[in-house]
């Protein structure tokens, strides 16, 4: 009768402390795998919620709507910017497990959110179609034929705009991000964000070129089983992004929580995750445990030369970001009616 009791009061107690983790994520950026490993060695749950646009993630989190979550994935810049206004809380992981970290990536993200994964701005294209050599190219193709897909941004789309007319990506010269707006809209071309298109489209998606990020490439040719698409940074860079997992102000770090980013971050999960979500992993002693064929990989490993030559993602002054914002928006309205 004893050890039924002792059994049950057992039960009970995993039953109490076993919590949820509510991740707020994108779509396609945690290993179904490493969720079910993570579940069965500690007993707690991970519920994701997905976004595909920033600015509405980043709404939520101004509005405070995100204290619902216990963990959020954002961008380097925009996880900074909410550290100074207080959005976010400091999330640490033990010396063990930090020393794995790329320091550059530490300090993209600052010391209160956990570097995830990184990569850069460039097009994916149909092979049959041949690529852009330049960003200019991309954006004004020779061919009439070329059917280009892109995302309105105020910092990546025009941020390689500005780099095809040799200018810097975060310039803030009007007159420059006027004409590098001159440039987007030079040519016909479907906007919107080429991952959602060709998950919504499938196999009827017909674009030949798409701006991406280097970590669409495996979605997109699963998405839309058309295995040649390729990934490729023009001649004059490209705009290196960096993700960080960032706690939401409102509620305290739950032991859940802990424990997942812990679990995440121990090389070889990094590894297993990162190999097969097909990103860069901040990780540097999940390389250790990856394969071959994932550290060779140049669509998610930039070569030095082209490292070079692109730039990472810099805070934008809110005037400029304004100014950057109303074109977009201009563009958004007469690129919408044109297709």
């Amino acid at each position: 009768m004893r050890s039924i009791i002792c059994v049950l009061l057992y039960l009970f107690s995993s039953a109490v402390q076993a919590e949820t983790v509510r991740l707020y994520n994108w779509a396609d950026y945690l290993a179904p795998s490493v969720i079910e490993a993570f579940e069965q060695e500690t007993g707690h749950r991970v519920e994701q919620t997905f976004f595909d646009d920033e600015e509405v993630r980043d709404q939520m989190l101004y509005s405070g709507k995100l204290s619902y979550f216990d963990l959020v994935m954002i961008d380097n810049v925009g996880a900074q910017q909410m550290v100074q206004e207080g959005l976010l809380q400091p999330l640490t992981l033990p010396p063990s497990l930090q020393q794995h970290l790329a320091p550059a990536r530490i300090k993209a993200c600052g010391n209160h959110t956990i570097p995830y994964a990184w990569g850069t701005v460039g097009v994916a294209y149909r092979a049959q179609q041949g690529k852009p050599k330049t960003w200019r190219e991309f954006f004004d193709p020779s061919s009439p034929h070329i059917q280009r897909v892109m995302h309105l941004s105020p910092d990546e789309t025009l941020g390689v705009a500005l780099l095809a007319l040799g200018a810097p990506a975060y310039s803030d010269d009007p007159e420059a991000i006027d004409q590098a707006a001159g440039l987007i809209r030079s040519q016909p071309a479907q906007t919107g964000f080429a991952l959602t298109l060709a998950e919504e489209q499938g196999a009827q998606f017909d674009a030949h070129w798409a701006l991406v990020f280097s970590s669409d490439l495996g979605p997109l040719r699963e998405s839309t089983g058309q295995q040649d698409w390729q990934y490729t940074i023009p001649d004059e860079g490209s705009l290196i992004w960096i993700d960080c997992l960032a706690a939401p102000a409102g509620h305290p770090i739950r032991p859940a929580t802990q424990a997942f980013i812990e679990f995440i971050n121990r090389p070889t999960i990094a590894a297993q995750n990162a190999e097969l979500m097909a990103f860069a992993t901040s990780n540097l002693a999940a390389l250790q445990h990856a394969t071959q064929r994932y550290i060779e990989n140049t669509t998610l490993f930039t070569p030095p030369e082209l490292l070079e030559r692109s730039h990472d993602f810099e805070a934008i002054s809110d005037e400029m970001l304004e100014y950057r914002n109303q074109w977009i928006f201009n563009l958004t309205q007469t690129m919408a009616t044109a297709q």
